[in-house]
């Protein structure tokens, strides 16, 4: 069994051209467990939001950004311990 390593949640491209994408939510807490596809953060933009779900199973052990902070394509929003 291989040990656990830790894997980044990235902002996807999303095609937002010069809106400004924010967090809005973090719907899962530090140390949480999560599985593929769970809704991990949402982010916003003028008139609509999404979610970004995550990548692989695991423990969510940082948030890199927090509430109301403008992201980018490529930027981590956090990393799981899988």
């Amino acid at each position: 069994m291989s040990p656990p390593s830790e894997h980044s949640i990235t902002v996807p491209e999303i095609g937002a051209g010069p809106l400004r994408v924010r967090v809005c939510s973090w719907l899962v807490a530090l140390g949480e467990t999560v599985h593929e596809g769970d809704r991990i953060v949402e982010l916003s933009l003028p008139g609509m939001t999404f979610d970004i779900n995550s990548p692989a199973d695991g423990r969510l052990i940082s948030i890199d950004k927090t509430l109301g902070t403008e992201v980018q394509p490529g930027d981590i929003l956090g990393k799981l311990l899988v």
